[in-house]
C-alpha cells in the first residue's frame, strides 16, 4: 500500500524529528518508545474498482492510481510503482519500488466467504511482521469495494534526543532519522530508501506535552499528527489524520509505551 502501519503504523511512519527550542529540552517525549498495536486504532480503508478493461483502481488516504494486475510497473503515489499479479483463487501480491528499487510486497487474501482482506506486508529493510486486517464495507465478491481495518499487528519503536537545540528522531523498523527546527516552517524530510522525493515537514510545539506537525509531498499536505505524551509521563499518544486536509476521514491512534 506504501503506507507505513507502523511508523505510520508505518508512519509513527512519518513522525519525523522536530527542533528543541529551550524548554524542548525537557519535554517529556524524550526517551525511548515501543508501539503497542494492541491499544492502538486504525482508521485506513481501501477502496478497489475495475473497468470492462481489466484497469483496477486503489484508493487510500486521499491516494489514489491505477494498474493492472499483468506483472507490469504502474505509477503509483510517493514516487513509487506497482506491480500486480494473481497468485491463485483470492491471492494477490504488489511489490512496490521506490525510486527504482524494492521497497516492500504487499501480500492479499480473502477469506472463504469474501467478507475479510489480510495484508501482510514484508520490506525489504526489516524482517518485522506487518499485517492488517480488513473487513468488507462494501462489494460482494474479490477484491472490488470497500474495506475498513479492523486489527493490525505491527512492531516500531521510536527514539527522541536533545542536541543543542534539536530534537531528533529515530523510528525503527524504517531505519528514519529526522531533525529540524520546531518553527512551523517547511523542511526537507532527509533523503532515504522509503522517502519520496518533495516531502517536506513543518513541526510546532503545541503546549508542554505536545507537537503538532504537517507532512506535505510537493506541496501538498498528505498527513497531520499531533504527539502527546499524556501525563502519567509513560504513554505517548499520536493521532494522524491521512490526506489533505484536516477534517478527512481516515485517522489513527497510535499508542505508544515508555521503554526507557
Amino acid at each position: 500500500m506504501r503506507m507505513r502501519l507502523t511508523a505510520a503504523l508505518c508512519t509513527a511512519v512519518l513522525v519525523g524529528v522536530v527542533a528543541a527550542q529551550g524548554q524542548l529540552a525537557r519535554h517529556p517525549i524524550i526517551g525511548h518508545w515501543k508501539l503497542n498495536a494492541a491499544k492502538s486504532t486504525v482508521g485506513v480503508t481501501l477502496d478497489f474498482s475495475s473497468a470492462p478493461d481489466g484497469t483496477w483502481s486503489m484508493a487510500w488516504g486521499g491516494q489514489k492510481y491505477t494498474f493492472k494486475m499483468d506483472g507490469k510497473e504502474y505509477p503509483a503515489p510517493f514516487d513509487s510503482t506497482a506491480t500486480w499479479t494473481q497468485k491463485g483463487t483470492g491471492q494477490w501480491d504488489a511489490i512496490y519500488k521506490v525510486r527504482g528499487r524494492v521497497d516492500n510486497t504487499d501480500h492479499m487474501s480473502l477469506s472463504a466467504d469474501g467478507k475479510t482482506l489480510t495484508v501482510r506486508t514484508d520490506r525489504v529493510a526489516s524482517t518485522t511482521p506487518e499485517e492488517v486486517v480488513f473487513q468488507r464495507a462494501s462489494g460482494s465478491q474479490g477484491l472490488g469495494g470497500l474495506w475498513r481495518a479492523v486489527r493490525a499487528a505491527a512492531e516500531s519503536t521510536a527514539e527522541y534526543t536533545v542536541t543543542g537545540d534539536n530534537l531528533s528522531a529515530h523510528i525503527e523498523p524504517s531505519g528514519e532519522h529526522w531533525t529540524g527546527p520546531l518553527d512551523g516552517k517547511d523542511y526537507p524530510v532527509a533523503p532515504g530508501p522509503s522517502i519520496p522525493r518533495g516531502m517536506t515537514w513543518a513541526g510546532r510545539q503545541d503546549g508542554p506535552r505536545a507537537v503538532k506537525f504537517v507532512l506535505r509531498l510537493n506541496g501538498t499536505p498528505v498527513q497531520f499528527a499531533t504527539l502527546t505524551v499524556l501525563p502519567d509521563g509513560k504513554t505517548l499518544e499520536i493521532i494522524q489524520i491521512n490526506g489533505a486536509t484536516e477534517s478527512a476521514p481516515e485517522r489513527n491512534r497510535l499508542i505508544y509505551e515508555r521503554s526507557s
